[in-house]
């Protein structure tokens, strides 16, 4: 009994061990948040993640690893040795994604994962990050296009007679080749009327022999059998003629749309066969496009409803690029939108990026670079992307490291680790910190009072940024802003135009009706389904036929009675002429009467269901309307615009349909008056009165156009920096229609505004500013002089136009023989009056005057007098600090007169036209007075007569003068 109950003492010993032990040898097992941080940071090398961050919530820790599918698979492996919630992993793209992991905040941890530690876990003091150089590299833009397609039309084959059908070798929506037979009439009466036409020319040959082998010759009689044998062989290669028609074969190659059945009987001018030329389809290219095209011989072209790729061969056909696309299993039609792209433009040594490496918030698009081993975030100015790469316009400068890791733990001035195993200086650290609990306790409320003042900081970088320094946070701004400026002006603007509406009903197509008359059949009802190219109703043409019938038999008599003019009794001009004009309108009227016939049978142009439609018996005018077709396949959407006017069918729509995830493509249509989008081949795929945003490309005329990086947004909406007087004013902003990154302001500006283009972080209303303008000179901007008194003196200057002067000039002359008799030039004065326009064309008219005295060998003293005379305009560059240097064009008139005390010269005034060239500078002496310096070269030379070689007075001159302005 003894042994017994120790027995017993042992079993209950043993099974608490094991009830209590175990479990909790399990919980000592499972690893908590801190335990998983650290796995994370020590084996970074071997999971080869991106970056990692924790986001504390209200009950849970949320844990963000960013990497691809390898790392997944090597997390998931070890997760089982911690005690986490739950866990996911959602694809970024094909290559990454991010692994999240969830933990309770009530998680109990090893001794190593205190509760202590688990409330530290939001950001480190380091960030542990990769980086790369930032290089300039090529990059190809590509213009996309989406252009309808064309095919060659339906060819319509036509019964040349009333025929029976009697074989059909091809079938509806089967392809067919040009030549290929399509069907056989019934040739039996044709056979039986040929047979009888040939005995009957064999009895009358018969007779025309012995009428010619009478006695008594008949004239008349042999006349009449010739007739009669001419008549029959007519007849016979008519009726041979006709047994040709009888097998049809396609005019073209396509698609067969509609044939005939067996066994139905057509009359002459029925529809027998359709046939689509929609094999090979056409991309027309424009004229404006055609340079894009060049040395292309193909293009990969997509289409909406399918995944099939097609293979454009790019053509140029009379001058116009064509693009061709096989279509030999009539897939496609020319409701269809081809997809393509081509090379526009390959931008050489260029700063690319990533576009995964690409950040954004309300302020624009960001990148964090290293400075001083610590993050520093930089604003881009980015230009076009073209495959996941886009091209950075300003921002950053070649061999900037680039931070490439994603954490949420990067902020401006943030301290940064580029190795990635953990340092020992942070395990010494951590010791360091146990020691000295009442330092880690102030330095923690440091932390949490920064934390806080960096969320705040952020908040109010969302609504209005300011209070940063280049660094982005904690720095206070200075009291005065040096920001850039642009002056706005206004510009034309080719962009979208976005107009709020709804899915209206399908659209309603109309059959109007090719002839007037009594409607006989009618095929279908109101509320039935009908499909294009289906017989719906038919006209009573039996009259028609009658009629066909006495025009035709009219038409053989009169041409028979006029060939046989020759032998009326009395030959009668008039009659003749009367025949003449029956015969012409009843050849214009069987044409007439064949097309009535034909359209007598009517057919549906387009899917969808029957709305109304004519009644059997009624009577209908031509221009009625038989059919109307609700087309669901086609939906209305109404547009409410100002002006419709500036819109037409050519220009491009876009639709965004709430619910709906992929953008559609529309046609404008104008009707009555109004402007509606119609959008084909969406059957089944949208509700009636489901919102719509439609985006109309369009071009705007005389607006003002920011890029998105030049204003910014607040909680009450968009506004940019405008500068009023030595101030930034906070003008907000209706952005428009948008195009890229451009934006077309609707309200909120002027043209002759001064926009603030830099210095967003620290400006706020009314904040002091210093423009900065660019220097050429020093290469570099600097802050903009406040205007004094000389530049508001000089501003007056530049509204004065008119200018006088008066100065010195020296002019030279190349021809010898004045120079030996003169010297080679003289000194004489000048007078100069002009006016500016534009501030950039100064129109002038010099007077030039040089008294001049020389001698001969048989005059000792002979006095030359020369007055020049300029028309001209001068081309005035941009001012400096004083210079503002010029070249111009001139008309010269030059008169000349010698006198001699010695002997009588009998010279009066001669004179000559030339051109000059010039180009000089005027030097501000004061506002409103200039020193002058003209250099000028004359082309002139002047006919002496007399047989005397002319003189050649072209030759330099120069001016210096005083000019005033007023």
């Amino acid at each position: 009994m003894k042994k017994l109950n120790v027995f017993i003492v042992i079993f209950i010993f043993i099974f608490v061990m094991i009830s209590g032990v175990i479990p909790a040898q399990e919980k000592i097992e499972k690893k908590g948040l801190q335990d998983f941080i650290d796995f994370l940071v020590k084996n970074k090398e071997s999971l080869n993640y991106e970056s990692f961050g924790s986001f504390e919530h209200e009950k849970w820790v949320e844990v963000r690893v960013y990497c691809g599918k390898e790392t997944k698979k090597k997390l998931e492996e070890n997760i089982s040795d911690f005690n986490y919630k739950e866990y996911n992993y959602k694809n970024g793209d094909s290559n990454s994604g991010t692994f999240f992991i969830i933990f309770g905040k009530a998680t109990k941890t090893s001794e190593k994962s205190s509760t202590a530690k688990v409330k530290k876990i939001k950001c480190p003091r380091k960030v542990y990050v990769d980086t790369k150089k930032v290089k300039k590299e090529s990059l190809n833009e590509f213009k996309y296009f989406e252009k309808g397609l064309k095919d060659g039309g339906q060819v319509s084959s036509v019964s040349p007679k009333t025929f029976k059908v009697t074989k059909v070798f091809v079938k509806k929506g089967e392809k067919v080749e040009k030549g290929q037979i399509l069907l056989s009439f019934d040739t039996s009466d044709i056979d039986k009327s040929i047979s009888e036409s040939e005995s009957s020319l064999k009895d009358w040959r018969i007779t025309l022999r012995k009428r010619r082998g009478w006695k008594v010759k008949s004239p008349r009689a042999e006349q009449q059998a010739e007739r009669k044998i001419s008549e029959l062989e007519e007849i016979i290669t008519g009726l041979k003629e006709d047994k040709e028609k009888a097998v049809l074969s396609s005019e073209n190659e396509g698609q067969l749309l509609f044939i005939s059945e067996s066994g139905e009987t057509v009359s002459e001018g029925d529809i027998v066969a359709k046939v689509l030329n929609n094999s090979v389809l056409k991309v027309e290219v424009r004229d404006d496009e055609k340079e894009l095209f060049e040395n292309i011989n193909k293009v990969d072209i997509s289409f909406e409803r399918t995944d099939r790729r097609y293979e454009g061969k790019v053509i140029n056909e009379e001058g116009n690029v064509i693009i061709l696309i096989d279509n030999e299993d009539f897939f496609l039609n020319s409701e269809d939108k081809a997809k393509f792209r081509v090379l526009y433009k390959v931008h050489e040594d260029v700063i690319v990026l990533e576009k995964k490496n690409l950040l954004k918030n309300d302020l624009g698009t960001y990148v964090y670079i290293v400075q001083k081993k610590r993050a520093k975030r930089v604003y881009l100015k980015t230009g076009i992307s073209e495959m996941g790469k886009t091209i950075i316009l300003s921002g950053l400068n070649v061999d900037e490291e680039l931070i490439t890791t994603k954490d949420n733990c990067l902020k401006d001035r943030k301290k940064l680790n580029f190795d990635v195993t953990v340092p020992k200086k942070i395990k010494t650290e951590k010791k360091v910190l146990k020691k000295k609990v009442k330092k880690v306790a102030t330095e923690k409320k440091v932390e949490k009072k920064e934390t806080v003042k960096q969320e705040v900081t952020d908040e109010i970088k969302v609504a209005e940024v300011k209070k940063k320094s280049k660094w982005g946070e904690f720095d206070y701004c200075p009291s005065v802003v040096k920001v850039k400026t642009k002056k706005i002006k206004s510009e034309n603007f080719f962009g979208y135009e976005t107009i709020d509406s709804f899915i209206g009903s399908g659209a309603i197509e109309n059959v109007l009706s090719q002839i007037g008359g009594v409607v006989a059949d009618v095929f279908v009802s109101a509320g039935d389904k009908i499909e294009r190219g289906q017989l719906f109703l038919e006209f009573d043409s039996n009259d028609l036929e009658t009629k066909k019938v006495e025009a035709q038999r009219s038409l053989e008599e009169w041409k028979k009675v006029l060939s046989n003019v020759e032998t009326w009794t009395d030959r009668s001009e008039k009659l003749e002429n009367e025949l003449k004009e029956k015969i012409r309108k009843v050849s214009l009227l069987i044409p007439r009467l064949n097309s009535s016939i034909l359209n007598s049978k009517v057919y549906s142009s387009s899917d969808g269901i029957v709305g109304s439609i004519a009644g059997k018996g009624d009577k209908v005018q031509e221009g009625d309307i038989l059919l109307s077709v609700t087309d669901n396949s086609r939906i209305k959407i109404p547009v409410k615009v100002d002006d419709p006017s500036l819109y037409n069918e050519d220009m491009k729509v876009e639709l965004g349909v709430e619910g709906l995830n992929k953008k559609l493509t529309g046609k404008i249509s104008k009707v009555n008056g109004k402007i509606e989008v119609i959008l084909s081949n969406v059957r089944g795929i949208l509700e009636k009165g489901k919102k719509v945003k439609v985006n109309i490309l369009r071009s705007f005329r005389d607006t003002i156009v920011l890029s998105k990086n030049e204003f910014l947004k607040d909680s009450d909406g968009y506004f940019a920096y405008i500068v009023n007087n030595d101030k930034a004013k906070k003008v907000y902003l209706k952005p428009g229609p948008e195009k890229g990154n451009l934006v077309l302001i609707d309200s909120g500006l002027e043209a002759g505004d001064e926009l603030i283009i830099s210095g967003f972080d620290c400006l706020e209303n009314n904040k002091k500013i210093k423009v900065l303008v660019y220097d050429s000179n020093k290469d570099k901007f600097v802050a903009r002089s406040k205007p004094g008194v000389v530049d508001l003196k000089r501003d007056k200057v530049l509204k004065k136009k008119f200018i006088a002067g008066i100065g010195g000039a020296y002019n030279s002359v190349s021809d010898q023989i004045f120079k030996d008799v003169y010297g080679a030039g003289g000194m004489g004065g000048m007078f100069d009056i002009g006016f500016v326009i534009k501030n950039k064309v100064e129109l002038f008219t010099n007077i030039m005057y040089m008294p001049k005295a020389g001698s001969t060998l048989s005059v000792s003293k002979v006095d030359l007098t020369m007055y020049s005379f300029y028309v001209g305009a001068k081309y005035l560059f941009a001012r400096g600090d004083k210079a503002l240097p010029f070249i111009g064009i001139a008309m010269n008139r030059l008169a000349v007169k010698e006198d001699s005390d010695e002997i009588d010269l009998h010279t009066a005034y001669k004179d000559s036209m030339g051109f000059t060239v010039l180009g000089g500078i005027y030097y501000e002496i004061t506002p409103g007075l200039d020193f002058m310096v003209d250099l000028r070269y004359d082309i002139n030379k002047m006919e002496v007569g007399g047989g005397l070689e002319d003189i050649d007075f072209s030759g330099l001159k120069a001016f210096l003068g005083i000019i005033f302005r007023f």
